[in-house]
């Protein structure tokens, strides 16, 4: 049987978040594709599933769910979200208008210093202190416009729930996410409450780098032809 598994980061991210996913996965037997936005220099590339693999995964980091096309999520046949959302502003009225707010003001910013807000964002994705920040993004080759043009993206998108149904969906979310906060994650469950939920409480918005091995332990059960249950799972870790 064979296995493919999308890694598709999120914003402000590239394909290098994945650099610790790489070897278990091929030695699981997986063949990997990493999606890439470009953003510091990398060559775009949106992942397709070939026709030819008979498991199809995708793990995606926030905004990387929204980054792959519908017919790739309708394919998959397991989708792990790492701080993830349906949509990026909650729903609640004050909230919503509190992070459109903050929103703009990130926008405004991006114009006049995008390295800058760059790497406030970066700094608040990790947990506790950006010190544990294991990947660095220098602003050589940035590409300001892309960039630009994601961040406008993520504040408007809605991925429909539809897309996602019929799924092995894993959710996996950081409890001190200063980003996406729990709210989006309890969202999306709310939407599909046949999913797995895994909440790591010491985590931040970087769990795909912070918790690697952790969020490959969840894979681990999928490649070795086990299904999880949905459940709320706590994390101490």
């Amino acid at each position: 049987m064979r296995t493919e598994v999308i890694l598709q980061h999120g914003w402000a991210f590239d394909s290098r978040a994945w650099w610790q996913w790489l070897a278990p996965l091929h030695a699981a037997g997986a063949d990997v594709l990493l999606g890439e936005r470009g953003y510091f220099g990398g060559t775009p590339f949106s992942p397709r599933f070939s026709s030819d693999a008979h498991l199809r995964v995708i793990v995606a980091h926030s905004l990387g769910l929204h980054m792959l096309d519908d017919d790739c999520l309708r394919d998959a046949d397991v989708i792990l979200s790492i701080g993830g959302f349906l949509q990026f502003h909650p729903d609640q009225p004050l909230d919503r208008k509190r992070s459109q707010r903050v929103m703009r003001m990130m926008l405004e910013k991006f114009r006049v210093a995008p390295y800058e807000v760059l790497q406030q964002f970066l700094a608040n994705s990790y947990y506790p202190t950006s010190e544990t920040m294991p990947v660095s993004y220098p602003h050589s080759h940035l590409d300001v416009d892309k960039l630009f043009d994601d961040l406008k993206f993520l504040d408007g998108t809605v991925l429909n729930p539809e897309l996602l149904r019929g799924k092995q969906l894993i959710v996996v979310h950081g409890a001190h996410d200063k980003i996406v906060p729990v709210t989006a994650a309890a969202a999306m469950m709310e939407a599909l409450p046949e999913s797995a939920f895994y909440l790591f409480t010491e985590g931040g918005h970087a769990l795909s780098l912070t918790h690697a091995s952790e969020c490959l332990h969840l894979l681990s059960n999928i490649f070795n032809r086990s299904r999880l249950s949905p459940a709320a799972t706590m994390l101490e870790n």
